[in-house]
């Protein structure tokens, strides 16, 4: 009786949390808000000890973070009475990184310590996605380096005029009047392996827009189409280059999924050697039916006529069973590979690239757009690339 007790305390108690448990932020940010030149702080929560939430509770109440909101670091300058970033963060070095419609390119390191996190002379690039409207992720890696994975929220503040209604609002414009889409809160970055994944190192961070990337001018803009893999150099006329293969305008899934799809339709057209073995089994057949009617009809021909009839209706005849067979042999032939050729494409899909082989990919090809001296132009939505400060 007292464990039946128990289980009835317990899950009132579980329903009095789900109660005042909200799933959303009251934040409201879009892509083009987003698009810029970034600084990143990075450094250490809990005075160097090392904290894997960066400050965060779990649970988390929707405006439980007031000290995790930067820039202020002053706690007796809070902005709005109470938002503030704790001492608690300790900035170790800062990375630069430049986002553009769907790919990230780190541009400059300052601190020493940044100088272990990102050794080469060559700074990683990838790709960064919004999540949701609340906040973004940001992949980045080098193909003889590590990968590094930048996770936090947009900033938002709630002023007491507001209340506390505020921070359980859904309405979009009603969260956009209090988000900072320029700035973020407190939070994560990991090191991770290229290989397992696996995390090596973990750190805190915050990030602040400090710039936007300038549009191409109006006559050097490559035109709308599908968009790239890879960046489109544009030529001096404005337009694509002329030359842009094929596997540049594959474009797989921004989160590392499924390749580009297999093709759904074949050449079409009879191949030479097939039409020809079709009109030989055309005459072959005629040439059969004859040569055994004459041949073998009631006497109207000379000895010597019904032999060349009967041969030639014996010659059609094998004439045709060969070239039925070669033809049947054929078709099957290439069923079998149209099989094979799907099969293939199919588990190749199902692989698909991983994120760090689309990271190659795209340095590989900035790499050659750089030593070429080609202007770059990324095409997937040219009208996100304006700014948009509102």
């Amino acid at each position: 009786m007292q464990s039946v007790s128990a289980l009835v305390c317990t899950l009132s108690l579980f329903i009095v949390q789900l109660q005042t448990a909200y799933g959303d932020l009251p934040v409201h940010c879009v892509q083009p808000q987003v698009i810029g030149q970034w600084r990143f702080h990075i450094g250490h929560y809990d005075n160097g000890a090392g904290d894997s939430s960066c400050g965060f509770s779990a649970p988390d109440a929707p405006d439980g973070h007031w000290q995790l909101t930067p820039p202020i670091r002053d706690p007796d300058q809070k902005e709005k009475g109470k938002y503030y970033l704790t001492s608690e963060f300790k900035e170790a070095f800062t990375l630069d990184v430049e986002l553009r419609d769907w790919t990230a390119r780190a541009t400059k390191v300052v601190g020493g310590e940044g100088k272990v996190h990102f050794p080469s002379k060559d700074l990683p690039a990838g790709t960064w996605t919004e999540v949701y409207d609340e906040g973004f992720h940001v992949t980045l890696g080098a193909s003889d380096g590590d990968m590094h994975s930048f996770f936090a929220f947009h900033k938002y503040t709630i002023s007491e005029e507001e209340g506390a209604e505020a921070a359980k609002s859904i309405n979009t414009k009603a969260n956009a009047k209090h988000t900072d889409c320029h700035t973020t809160l407190l939070g994560w970055y990991k090191q991770l392996d290229p290989d397992s994944h696996g995390v090596k190192k973990q750190m805190c961070y915050w990030g602040e827009r400090i710039g936007s990337i300038a549009p191409l001018p109006a006559d050097k803009q490559a035109p709308a189409g599908t968009p790239p893999i890879v960046p489109v150099p544009v030529s001096d006329t404005g337009g694509a280059a002329k030359k842009v293969s094929k596997e540049k305008h594959e474009r797989p899934s921004t989160r590392g999924g499924k390749g580009p799809s297999a093709p759904t339709s074949t050449k079409s057209g009879t191949p030479p050697l097939r039409l020809l073995l079709q009109i030989v089994l055309g005459l072959s057949t005629i040439a059969s039916v004859a040569g055994f009617w004459n041949g073998l009809a009631p006497k109207r021909h000379s000895d010597r006529g019904v032999f060349f009839w009967r041969t030639l209706g014996l010659v059609g005849m094998l004439t045709l069973i060969i070239v039925g067979v070669s033809l049947w042999f054929m078709s099957h032939v290439r069923e079998v590979d149209v099989v094979h050729k799907q099969a293939t494409a199919g588990a190749n899909q199902k692989k698909g690239y991983t994120v760090k082989q689309m990271m190659d990919r795209t340095n590989e090809h900035l790499k050659q757009a750089e030593a070429s001296n080609t202007t770059v132009r990324w095409q997937s939505d040219p009208e996100k690339n304006e700014e948009v400060d509102g």
